[in-house]
């Protein structure tokens, strides 16, 4: 039995789109290592250690690798979900956000506390994308002491400049 000839074309065609494809799709992502390390010591009942792995764009999404280490003599409530992106219009900058990006995933699922010298380390992420020209930080919150009911936030002091994204 004779192959059909004509049809060889159009199969190649169709594989050099879909390699296109492919190209274009690992282009759209983009994934920056930062491997930032941020300690917080306000005496013996609040002391966390806040890890920034690596930062991911891809598409119209973002996605970070982080790890929070309760260093402290007391146990550590997440009372809330405000983690995200924060975007300044320079790198000094931490009174006047321009824009923030919620995170809306948390995985694996973040603790209701840690106790001291406990740890999460996980992926967040969410919708949206940083300007390219604006400085990104990271913020995680809203946490409290056992042993200080005064809430807290954390806000990196690294900050990257410069996200591309080919799409």
């Amino acid at each position: 039995m004779q192959r059909p000839r004509h049809l060889l074309p159009a199969v190649a065609g169709v594989l050099s789109v879909v390699a296109a494809l492919l190209v274009a799709a690992t282009a759209s992502a983009e994934t920056v290592s930062l491997n930032w390390v941020e300690k917080l010591d306000k005496g013996p009942t609040i002391r966390m250690t806040f890890r920034v792995g690596a930062l991911r764009l891809s598409g119209k999404t973002w996605s970070a690798t982080v790890e929070i280490v309760n260093r402290g003599s007391g146990k550590i409530s997440v009372n809330s979900m405000q983690f995200g992106i924060v975007e300044y219009a320079t790198k000094t900058e931490f009174k006047r956000p321009l824009r923030a990006l919620q995170a809306d995933t948390v995985r694996p699922a973040l603790p209701a506390a840690l106790a001291p010298g406990k740890s999460w380390k996980g992926t967040i992420g969410g919708p949206g994308t940083p300007n390219d020209s604006q400085y990104v930080r990271l913020v995680f919150g809203e946490f409290t002491s056992s042993l200080s009911p005064t809430p807290f936030t954390w806000i990196t002091d690294h900050a990257q400049h410069r996200f591309t994204i080919v799409i």
